[in-house]
């Protein structure tokens, strides 16, 4: 039974980070979901014992009596992707346009390599704690080659970023009031990068995990 928490928890631990930059918007008509210690740990950084505590507590309030907050400013958007800072064109102001792109594009870039950073971390432990597992059948060769697979494309999407980041700083340099063609090139392909990397995480390394997975919890029954 411990094993099996465990097993859940670990699935867990990696969805809501990885989420966070690929969420689907699918499940919005559906009802809340309750907190979870994944998500707490997440938001919080608090322990799990502690998260564990703060959920249990929250049950079993009355209804009214307030209880740990879903979401919140700087969720995913409603198509499910992380899309690159969008110019917000204004006649009054088209002078600050660039300086304001350029502004949203370095926000974005650091955001995304700490999510990026943590989903890295989070799949390493889910790696290691299945290695650890005297199960025969496990074998954690795909998960480890889905996890330089998004490396390379999280990379890719980095590299991407410095490329509009620093064709904007040229923009900024040439006294420009708005975007050239090259730089919304440059955006579009931030954008279709972001959307190969969600792809690649719900339709491959999130089905290996919970291949894996699935096979502890086998083994537990």
């Amino acid at each position: 039974m411990e094993s099996r928490q465990k097993i859940i928890m670990c699935c867990l631990m990696v969805i809501p980070a990885i989420g966070a930059i690929f969420y689907s918007a699918k499940a919005a008509d559906s009802k809340p979901l309750k907190p979870t210690v994944a998500e707490c740990v997440e938001k919080t950084g608090f322990t799990e014992e502690k998260c564990t505590g703060m959920i249990t507590e929250m049950k079993n309030k009355k209804p009214g009596e307030g209880g740990m907050r879903q979401g919140g400013p700087g969720g995913p958007s409603k198509d499910g992707g992380n899309k690159p800072p969008m110019n917000e064109d204004s006649s009054d102001n088209s002078s600050n346009v660039i300086e304001r792109e350029l502004e949203m594009a370095n926000r974005m870039k650091t955001r995304e390599e700490n999510r990026f950073s943590r989903t890295e971390t989070r799949v390493e432990k889910i790696i290691e704690f299945l290695n650890s597992k005297d199960v025969e059948d496990i074998n954690t060769d795909d998960i480890k080659a889905d996890l330089e697979t998004f490396k390379n494309k999280t990379d890719a999407i980095l590299n991407a970023l410095d490329t509009y980041i620093g064709k904007l700083e040229d923009l900024q340099d040439d006294d420009a009031t708005e975007l050239s063609n090259d730089v919304k090139e440059a955006k579009t392909n931030i954008k279709d990068l972001l959307d190969d990397l969600r792809d690649f995480y719900k339709n491959t390394l999130r089905v290996d995990i919970k291949e894996q997975l699935d096979l502890l919890r086998d083994e537990d029954n």
